[in-house]
């Protein structure tokens, strides 16, 4: 019985039910912002299109571990050019936060840094250490939640938003 318990909840393991989780957190996320997106008449949409693109690939990811496949291929760990990548990514998104309300771009910032750090820095810094330790496993035990409370945040935020949108 303990070796099933492992093996449903073992953060460091894909198939299992945080991967699920984080998954469908992440595509939950994607069709939030689709809706948004479609309901967009500025020229902000092109922002949330992105966003719900990069989310249902993020979904994707999740459970498929394409990110695992880039550590084969590159000589170096998957988290460096993805964290290029966010920068980049982060640069050209400041006009679409500054036109946000204020709160709501903080609530932004804050989930996107919550998720960068467990995904990409905790990543970097667990590189090196032995996988059955306790050290690691707690390195990716705040990795992972890092991701899903940055990602439970940035869907709750939205949703909120929907919700602010109908009721008016």
């Amino acid at each position: 019985m303990p070796w099933l318990l492992l093996q449903l909840f073992d953060l460091d393991e894909e198939y299992n039910l945080p991967t699920w989780f984080s998954s469908f957190l992440l595509f939950n996320n994607a069709l939030v912002l689709f809706v948004i997106a479609q309901a967009e008449t500025t020229k902000q949409k092109i922002y949330w299109q992105v966003l719900a693109a990069g989310f249902f690939l993020l979904s994707i990811d999740e459970v498929a571990g394409m990110h695992e496949s880039v550590n084969t291929a590159l000589e170096m760990n998957w988290a460096i050019p993805a964290g290029i990548l966010a920068l980049i990514i982060g640069a050209a998104y400041v006009p679409f936060l500054l036109a946000l309300p204020r709160q709501r771009a903080a609530l932004f910032i804050a989930a996107g840094t919550l998720f960068i750090s467990g995904s990409i820095i905790i990543e970097l810094l667990s590189e090196d250490m032995e996988s059955e330790s306790l050290q690691y496993m707690l390195a990716v035990a705040v990795e992972e939640g890092c991701e899903m409370l940055g990602a439970w945040l940035f869907l709750t935020v939205n949703l909120r938003y929907i919700s602010a949108q109908v009721s008016r």
